[in-house]
């Protein structure tokens, strides 16, 4: 009875190409990782990024309030400070 597929010998030569084959897997593995790896970390900046906006969106609209009330105290002292000069000439 002879066997379907009949036994290969292992020489050097057909190790060495199968290691060959298992480091290139390997290598474009790691490649594919690698890239993976770098889309994470440019995903992760544009969050990043897009909550930073957000904050300076924030502060901003806050300075404004701010310096409005500002304004707003100035005059009122202001008309407080002209009520008192008044009031003293009488």
């Amino acid at each position: 009875m002879s066997s379907e597929f009949e036994r290969i010998p292992l020489t050097t030569g057909t190790i060495i190409s199968g290691l060959q084959l298992l480091v290139l897997i390997l290598g474009v593995a790691a490649i594919f990782m690698s890239i993976g790896g770098r889309d994470q970390q440019l995903n992760y900046a544009i969050t990043d990024l897009n909550e930073l906006g957000n904050i300076v969106q924030e502060l901003v609209k806050a300075q404004v309030t701010s310096v409005t009330k500002d304004g707003e105290h100035d005059r009122i002292l202001s008309d407080l400070s002209e009520r008192i000069i008044a009031l003293e000439r009488k």
